[in-house]
């Protein structure tokens, strides 16, 4: 059924386990069989895969796709990360079974759903650190706000000081 390469490849995995620090991670599961397979993904700055780990549960071919798209990520821009299909998997690891095909795919969902994990986790960032700005922009507004009463205060009581300078000269010459 299978071929000697995936057998190979089934027995000694790459990539296998999770990935601490990864920033997209992906969970796809196959209600039908229960097959079930999770990537995790290291996207540098410019939006490269580093790293690609992965978890798997299900059958041969579910683990050797897993671990076969996890090479094939390695180093590629996003873009690219969302290009590799059944046929660039199937040339690191030889042809699946007719029956087993749908197992590529599992590791294919699994791979968008990490990198649309990633883009969430991207884009919380980004508001968060608006927020910030914002918090930034209203707390020198704050501050602006109180120079300003400061500034009022100090007139006020200048005006009080001479206010009270000129009723004491006037005082003198009363009478």
């Amino acid at each position: 059924m299978y071929s000697n390469r995936i057998l190979e490849l089934f027995k000694n995995p790459t990539n296998a386990g999770g990935l601490q620090g990864a920033n997209g991670t992906g969970k796809y599961i196959d209600e039908a069989c229960g097959d079930y397979v999770k990537i995790y993904l290291k996207i540098d700055e410019n939006e490269v895969i580093s790293e690609a780990r992965f978890k798997a549960m299900g059958n041969v071919a579910t683990i050797v796709a897993s671990s076969a798209i996890c090479s094939c990520l390695l180093d590629c821009k996003i873009d690219e990360a969302l290009k590799v299909d059944a046929d660039r998997i199937c040339e690191v690891t030889g042809e699946f079974p007719a029956d087993k095909v749908e197992s590529i795919n599992f590791a294919i969902q699994a791979v968008k759903l990490a990198i649309d994990n990633y883009y969430e986790k991207l884009e919380k960032e980004q508001k968060k650190l608006g927020k910030t700005v914002e918090k930034t922009v209203d707390k020198k507004q704050t501050i602006k706000n109180a120079e300003k009463t400061e500034d009022i205060v100090a007139v006020a009581n200048e005006r009080k000081a001479v206010s009270a300078a000129k009723a004491a000269f006037d005082a003198l010459f009363e009478e």
